[in-house]
């Protein structure tokens, strides 16, 4: 296995993590390294790809544990209009809450945008999301 790189694609990475967590060898500073990287490939390819960026707030969790491993969700309202086949990306813009947290996407229902979170931020999160594109 070689060590991680920022130049390796945000595959080989995930794969290097897999590798690392099937060894038990993972450890906390192991792990964010190999999301780092990851989502350091995934910044690169994004910053390319076109569409309408927003800055949204997230402030208020509810608890879910109906989507394992998320216990989390929350729905913030896009200003762009999202039609049905509009792609939306969440963006990496913070490693150590997308470490500790996994935000994903959830569902998309005209402008609101459910976000789903491994544990339950303490506080106000701010996420990047690209609409379009």
């Amino acid at each position: 296995m070689s060590a991680w790189s920022k130049s390796k694609t945000a595959a080989e990475n995930v794969n290097n993590g897999q590798e690392l967590a099937n060894g038990n060898i993972l450890n906390a500073t192991t792990l964010n390294a190999a999301i780092n990287n990851a989502f350091y490939a995934v910044d690169l390819v994004e910053s390319v790809v076109a569409g309408t960026t927003e800055w949204l707030t997230i402030s208020s969790w509810t608890a879910d544990n109906t989507i394992s491993p998320f216990t989390y969700k929350a729905t913030v309202t896009a200003q762009t209009t999202i039609s049905t086949n509009t792609v939306v990306r969440l963006v990496n813009n913070n490693a150590i809450g997308f470490a500790t947290y996994g935000w994903s996407i959830g569902s998309i229902s005209g402008q609101n945008i459910t976000i789903y979170s491994i544990g339950q931020p303490s506080s106000s999160v701010t996420l990047k999301f690209v609409i379009g594109g």
